[in-house]
């Protein structure tokens, strides 16, 4: 799709000719004051120019990305401001490419490269540390901890009556229970159960384990239940994308088995170490805010994945679940690592911090994709999102689920999350009626059907060109990006738009994150972003996922790094379909898009609809984001 064989990177050099705008070891653009100087550069073919303190021979060429050499110029377009002879004429001044005699040295590139204004980032220390005390208060849950041996045996293939019946007949809460259940007019065949080893045998492990799973939930339900009293609706979310989860693992043929359990036990136990925290720490105004906070998926899902930053605590709550479950469940790891995965491809602008980087398996990637459609299953019926719905119905399509087989398999779902509402006691059960997609994607996002003119900055709508054709020509494509949240919001609206990239398989892997996957464990996958691939150390996996993988890839970059010196296979391996998304650091159409999107996030995810007011300096989207919600909710 290019003929480059070095990167360009954003500058701000100040030469007697003008400043250069961005640079490479080869070329550079740079913005001119006058017609003047650019009649007498093209006068003198071969010119010296000082960049910073390395002199260069030079001359003005045509610039493959940025400009068309004009030989004889259009009288319109000069009068619209648009182009002057062999440049183009802008609003403050006019952009000439320029090609060097012999490449700049690696130093002069390096400091080019930090010379170039970059977006303000907020950062704050948390306010909140959440050490072991919760998960220290959890171990004493006695209920919790003599019910888990029971999921393990059920799990078990080799398990039998006998083995079940021992660790139950140590419950007497939960024996009797089971016996009610036995007898009741459901299971009851006119004989009445009086020893839980014949109700165990009539109920089958089956039903045995389902509902030991509920009885912990409600269990731990009950002791925090003037805490939970508000939380009608986070109950409601959780266990509807349990159910939404344990429908999509079967039609998708991902392994269920204690992954259902710990997807009921961690959302639930998870929330309420939160509260148990907030209640130990007499936070009281601000579990009022978070309780406010999350009263609809999208914003629970939100404050989820700010979590998974560290935006909120000192201890991320992902790896406190995970301690608390690796004390009394042996083991998380595949499934900690899918939610990681299921919540960036949910919201690939957030990222979750570790460390040291976790290695992934086929399991791991497999769930998270169910885990992904569970967030957009849960949105589309709970708040009415059309485009979850209209995403998660595209990504099912792969296992046979069209739009006449979705409402069912949706309402299949509902009717399973009432059934755990009712046994858990809550009042309100979830409707089973299902809207009607009325949702079809333009390219930044939104619903065409609502007839609302989308204007899109040029700089924008190239970058949206050159994105589509050449990941619809190569199947590949790499973005050198400015903000990394920013162009990720945007990416993610260009693959539910580009029909090709609709249907299938999606995950998104963060490279901060996760070891680069070998081409096995990402097979079930169609469409694979790449996060950050300036991180991988092993170029030779990422040349096998190339030669193997049949599906879409998409990879992103940070446009500050000068790959060419730091890795050089990696640089060779991607250059060749490696594009730029725009700056907005000069480009005020821009960077205005950028805060509305940022006002447009907020009001989806978050519930805050109001007005940003620009300020002299230019912050990232993310920075944005959490200042409006600093002042919102004085969290920090």
């Amino acid at each position: 799709m290019n003929n480059r064989k070095h990167l360009r990177f954003y500058t701000n050099i100040e030469t007697e000719y003008g400043t250069i705008k961005n640079i490479s070891y080869e070329g550079a653009l740079i913005q001119l004051s006058s017609q003047d100087t650019l009649k007498t550069l093209l006068e003198n073919n071969n010119f010296s120019i000082k960049i910073l303190e390395e002199e260069v021979k030079a001359k003005v060429v045509s610039d493959n990305k940025s400009a068309t050499v004009y030989s004889k110029p259009d009288e319109n377009l000069v009068n619209r401001g648009i182009l002057v002879e062999r440049g183009i004429l802008v609003n403050r001044g006019i952009l000439v490419g320029l090609v060097f005699e012999k490449p700049i040295s690696k130093d002069t590139l390096q400091k080019a490269i930090k010379l170039h204004k970059k977006p303000e980032r907020v950062r704050k220390e948390p306010k909140f540390k959440i050490e072991t005390d919760a998960l220290e208060a959890f171990e004493s849950h006695d209920f919790i901890k003599g019910v888990m041996p029971i999921i393990m045996e059920l799990t078990d293939e080799n398990t039998n009556v006998d083995k079940i019946y021992a660790l139950i007949k140590n419950m007497p809460t939960l024996e009797e229970d089971i016996l009610k259940i036995a007898n009741n007019a459901y299971s009851n065949k006119g004989i009445d159960i009086k020893d839980i080893k014949s109700a165990i045998i009539r109920l089958g492990l089956s039903r045995i384990r389902d509902f030991t799973l509920k009885a912990i939930s409600k269990e731990a339900i009950t002791d925090y239940k003037e805490e939970i009293k508000e939380l009608t609706e986070i109950e409601q979310i959780l266990i509807l994308q349990t159910a939404i989860f344990d429908n999509i693992c079967q039609i998708a043929c991902t392994q269920k088995s204690r992954f259902y359990d710990l997807l009921m036990l961690s959302m639930i136990d998870g929330l309420l170490i939160v509260i148990d925290f907030l209640n130990k720490n007499k936070y009281n105004d601000i579990k009022i805010q978070i309780l406010n906070l999350v009263k609809t998926p999208s914003k629970l899902y939100s404050y989820v994945s700010r979590i998974l930053e560290k935006d909120m605590f000192g201890k991320d709550m992902i790896k406190l679940n995970k301690e608390y479950f690796e004390k009394v469940f042996y083991g998380f790891d595949d499934f900690i690592k899918s939610i990681i995965i299921g919540y960036t491809s949910y919201a690939p602008y957030y990222k979750y911090n570790t460390n040291k980087k976790l290695q992934l398996s086929k399991q791991a990637i497999n769930l998270s994709f169910t885990i992904h459609l569970s967030i957009l299953g849960t949105k589309f019926i709970l708040q009415n999102d059309e485009k979850a719905g209209f995403t998660m119905l595209n990504r099912l399509n792969r296992f046979g689920i069209d739009s006449i087989k979705f409402s069912g398999f949706l309402k299949n779902a509902i009717k399973d999350a009432n059934l755990t509402i009712r046994d858990l006691g809550i009042s309100k059960e979830i409707s089973t009626s299902i809207q009607k997609i009325n949702y079809s994607p333009n390219i930044e996002g939104e619903n065409t059907k609502e007839q609302t003119k989308i204007e899109i900055p040029k700089t924008l709508q190239d970058f949206y060109n050159i994105f589509t054709q050449t990941l619809t020509k190569l199947k590949r494509v790499c973005v050198r990006y400015e903000d990394k949240a920013y162009t990720m919001l945007k990416i993610e609206n260009l693959i539910n738009f580009i029909q090709e990239t609709q249907k299938g398989v999606l995950g998104v892997i963060d490279l901060n994150t996760f070891e680069i996957p070998s081409y096995e464990d990402i097979s079930f996958l169609d469409i694979l972003v790449l996060k950050d691939i300036d991180s991988i150390e092993d170029v030779g996996k990422l040349h096998a996922i190339f030669d193997s993988f049949e599906g879409y890839i998409i990879m992103t970059l940070r446009n500050d790094i000068d790959l060419e010196a730091i890795n050089n296979g990696l640089f060779n391996t991607i250059v060749e379909f490696t594009i730029d998304f725009p700056s907005y650091m000069e480009d005020d159409e821009l960077y205005a898009d950028l805060i509305k999107s940022a006002k447009n996030l907020l009001k989806k995810d978050f519930g805050i609809n109001k007005e940003i007011a620009s300020e002299n300096l230019r912050y990232d989207l993310k920075s944005i984001v959490r200042k409006v919600i600093n002042n919102n909710f004085n969290i920090y």
